[in-house]
């Protein structure tokens, strides 16, 4: 496991920091697959009982770090190879830790701070409990990219919040704080700066004190539904050919060079 995801035992919840403060802790394959790895070694650890998932640096997750995505393809790539890259690494890395996430048996906790986009919000979705900062910064960025929901948005967001608000969420892809977070029913706890950590550690210790089996037993039962698995089938290829548009191609190159796009619908 590298250094840009922490690992942290606090008696029986383990905490999982993604480490990449610089990015805002954008996820990269690699990152993604060693949270994958590391939510599979708590399943299997009978010391861990609860997991809280954060980020370092004041921030949770930015989204997917396209400025890597792009610097694996190399300057001369094309369409169709920027289109096999997306595939790849929804199916594998990307996904994967959305699935770690969502299938494993032991509760989690998403502690948000900060900044929380796009496919960081997914992360955050696919934990149990959100406990996230009053002023944070959170966005389902995709449409101002020109790229599509790819993390499960799609079935996971409008069981939280429900359709109306789901595609407002995602059409418009405006900024939006913790406290109307909470109030929408994306997250569970509101509060203060400086305590989402203080909150999410005492939420998941009154998860830890309940009997496990009941509690996996029951979360296999509430999240018994098929949208999710389908949704990420579904939405690799979508995602795939959005990502080789002119459109995505100029929303990506737009946020790297911090100025507006101009979408032309091709």
């Amino acid at each position: 496991m590298s250094s840009n995801l922490l690992r942290r035992l606090e008696g029986p919840v383990l905490w999982l920091s993604l480490n990449r403060p610089e990015t805002k802790n954008a996820l990269t394959p690699a990152l993604a697959e060693d949270l994958a790895f590391a939510l599979d070694a708590a399943r299997r650890d009978p010391s861990v009982r609860a997991v809280v998932l954060a980020g370092e640096g004041g921030a949770f997750c930015s989204g997917i770090d396209l400025g890597e995505l792009l610097s694996m393809l190399g300057q001369n790539a094309g369409p169709e190879q920027l289109r096999a890259l997306s595939r790849r690494v929804l199916a594998g890395q990307l996904h994967g830790a959305i699935r770690a996430l969502w299938n494993l048996p032991k509760p989690t906790v998403a502690a948000i701070e900060g900044a929380a986009a796009g496919f960081g919000l997914d992360l955050a979705a696919a934990c149990d409990l959100r406990v996230v900062q009053k002023d944070a910064k959170l966005s389902y960025t995709f449409v101002r990219r020109g790229l599509v929901p790819d993390g499960g948005t799609g079935a996971v967001l409008p069981r939280l919040v429900g359709l109306g608000r789901a595609l407002e969420l995602v059409l418009l892809g405006e900024t939006f704080d913790g406290a109307r977070a909470e109030v929408i029913g994306l997250a569970n706890r509101a509060v203060e700066a400086g305590q989402v950590r203080e909150a999410a550690q005492e939420l998941a210790e009154r998860l830890a004190a309940n009997a496990p089996m009941a509690m996996a037993a029951a979360k296999a039962r509430l999240k018994s539904f098929e949208g999710l698995e389908e949704e990420l089938g579904k939405v690799v290829e979508l995602a795939a050919d959005q990502a080789a548009t002119a459109d995505a191609m100029e929303g990506v190159a737009a946020f790297l060079e911090k100025r507006a796009p101009r979408f032309t619908g091709k």
